[in-house]
């Protein structure tokens, strides 16, 4: 049964037994209307007739049709066994009756084996006591073939047909845990070599969609290669063929540049497209990251990173220089956007970034903050400081961004949100307060930040991170974010009086001072995208919220001058968020706005950073 799941690989669904069904209604929807029959009876008929075939010995065999018939007679069914049985033969042509016609069997051994592991599966579940009937079962198997004096070899197609029955139904209480691999034991086949197989025909399968006349079908087989690791290597040709190939539209091939990336594949066609200069401009950026998954092309990056390219693509020439890296506590080139008069003006700079190891082989990468003194808050004159009483009702009549003296010490903050991939890592480690979800983020992406995460959760990644790392680990205070959020500027954002979707990820309908509108992209971006302020931070305005230790206080008399976090014991109601995020409009993302949030809140706009106080040598 291996061959001949081996052989049908390019129409094979993951799961078989729903593609034998799938066969059978396909011949029931032939038959005209006024003739045909209900398609579960139909279903429940032919299982029936297979489990009759292979009962005896577990192999697909001619039985005679007074079994068959009364095989069907046992059924609830009112319409009477013998029209039953010719509907199967004569209309839908599932049976065959060899002479002299009074025998019949499924015209096809893999589908009878894999309705008769579908019968028995569904009765099984039905029973008081499955485990007990599973191990009849399974004594029955044995007796059957010492008296034929054969091995299990002989029947193991239609052990792996219960085999994938038992996985599709894996939910159902019937299935006891270890059935599927007890069956595999029993056929003598190795799990792991029978899951590569299947990993196999999967990617096979994957690689002939690329070929899919259908847009959204290709894009999905590159999305879905790209997290198939090593095995789905051997899909570089036709993924470079969809890279280079100028018939298609610009989204399949920055999907096939995000494959080759992700598989560390085609280098060589990535670096072909980034220096072709009249490529479009974008599918250049796709090609620069996806070099940078692959610590490719790192010459020819910075070249770029250096040259008078488009925004765009220095960004993603920046991005992947991130990517790529250099040793911890290297200097790595960055890109440094400002906003002069509405136009973005750009330098280069190298700022050491500090790679904490994560499992996985991941790391998190963290710059340093200079210790100093700056003011926080707003100047009483800056646009849209004055919303908060419409939201907030406790803040009537005070000035919420006051501004006010700060003396900081020194510190790191991770250099952008945490990731996906980086909570995952995180995540998999031993509890210390709490459990976390693995994988909580709506916007899927392992270089996305995650989000739906509640402040409880961040607290909790950062007392595992610590202990994993014997560093101490935290979120930041409100007054250390706007610190390093700031970089030494005192405008309403780092990089100047306003604010363009083309440095940052903000609801672009909305404008700020003499900004003009932008694009809305209703999502996160990966981290890192659009270039970093003086200190090497990225993603400071929009994109996602960062969480603070701080509670909320609706203004900052009293507030501590040191830099640590305001908390008030036994206050739980909120803590502060900050940053805005990709659904807010530019007034949100200034770098003295305010947010808060209850700290159990969990939701697509917030995520959060970490500080390390820890010294770094």
């Amino acid at each position: 049964m291996i061959e001949a799941r081996e052989r049908t690989d390019m129409i094979l669904p993951n799961s078989v037994p729903k593609l034998m069904l799938s066969y059978l209604n396909q011949l029931n929807r032939t038959i005209e209307a006024d003739n045909k029959r209900d398609i579960l009876a139909v279903q429940q008929d032919a299982q029936a007739i297979a489990w009759a075939c292979l009962q005896q010995t577990y192999r697909p065999t001619t039985i005679k049709k007074t079994v068959a018939l009364a095989a069907l007679a046992a059924l609830d069914d009112a319409t009477p066994p013998q029209e039953r049985l010719t509907y199967l033969e004569k209309r839908l042509q599932l049976l065959q009756t060899p002479e002299p016609g009074d025998s019949t069997r499924i015209i096809l051994d893999p589908l009878a084996e894999y309705l008769a592991a579908a019968y028995w599966v569904e009765r099984t579940c039905q029973q008081a006591d499955p485990p007990g009937t599973w191990a009849t079962f399974f004594e029955s198997i044995d007796q059957k073939l010492a008296q034929a004096q054969e091995t299990p070899e002989v029947i193991r197609g239609f052990l792996l047909a219960l085999y994938d029955c038992c996985l599709d139904n894996s939910h159902h209480d019937g299935i006891p845990p270890d059935l599927p691999n007890q069956l595999l034991d029993k056929a003598k086949i190795d799990s792991n070599q029978l899951l590569q197989q299947q990993e196999a025909r999967r990617i096979q399968k994957l690689i002939a969609e690329l070929s899919a006349p259908e847009e959204e079908f290709r894009i999905e087989a590159a999305l879905k290669l790209s997290q198939r690791g090593a095995p789905a290597q051997i899909a570089e040709p036709e993924l470079v063929g969809m890279l280079e190939n100028p018939n298609q539209t610009l989204a399949p091939r920055e999907a096939a540049a995000q494959a080759l990336g992700q598989l560390g594949v085609g280098a060589a066609a990535l670096l072909k497209l980034l220096t072709q200069a009249q490529a479009d401009v974008s599918l250049r950026r796709s090609a620069a990251e996806a070099l940078g998954q692959m610590q490719a092309g790192k010459a020819d990056l910075l070249h770029i990173l250096e040259s008078d390219h488009p925004l765009t693509l220095r960004q993603g020439a920046a991005r992947a220089l991130g990517l790529i890296g250099a040793p911890s506590g290297d200097p790595v080139p960055m890109l440094i956007p400002q906003l002069v008069y509405g136009e973005v003006k750009t330098e280069v700079r190298a700022i050491r970034v500090w790679r904490e190891a994560l499992p996985e082989a991941l790391t998190l990468e963290l710059v340093a903050i200079p210790g100093g003194d700056f003011v926080m808050g707003s100047p009483p004159d800056e646009a849209s400081r004055d919303w908060y009483p419409s939201s907030y009702p406790d803040t009537e009549g005070l000035d919420v961004e006051g501004q006010h003296a700060v003396t900081l010490q020194p510190f790191w903050m991770g250099q952008h949100p945490v990731t996906q991939a980086q909570w995952r890592a995180v995540a998999a480690l031993p509890a210390v307060n709490r459990e976390l979800e693995p994988n909580p983020a709506s916007f899927k992406g392992d270089h996305r930040p995650v989000e739906q995460v509640t402040w409880y959760d961040a607290m909790e990644f950062c007392a595992r991170l610590s202990q994993y790392t014997g560093k101490t680990y935290r979120l930041p205070s409100e007054a250390e974010w706007e610190y390093a959020c700031r970089a030494g500027t005192t405008s309403p954002f780092f990089m100047g009086e306003t604010l363009s979707t083309d440095i940052a990820n903000y609801n672009g309908h909305y404008t700020y001072g003499a900004s003009s509108t932008g694009i809305y992209r209703e999502t996160t971006t990966e981290v890192g995208s659009f270039g970093v302020n003086a200190f090497g931070l990225a993603d400071m305005h929009g994109n996602v919220y960062d969480w603070c230790l701080d509670h909320w206080h609706p203004s900052y008399d009293g507030a501590p001058t040191d830099g640590s976090a305001w908390v008030t014991e036994g206050d739980e109601r909120y803590r502060i968020v900050r940053g805005g995020s990709w659904y807010d409009n530019p007034d949100n993302c200034r770098s003295a706005v305010r947010g808060r949030s209850s700290p159990g809140n969990r939701n697509d706009i917030v995520g959060f950073r970490v500080v390390c106080v820890s010294p770094w040598t």
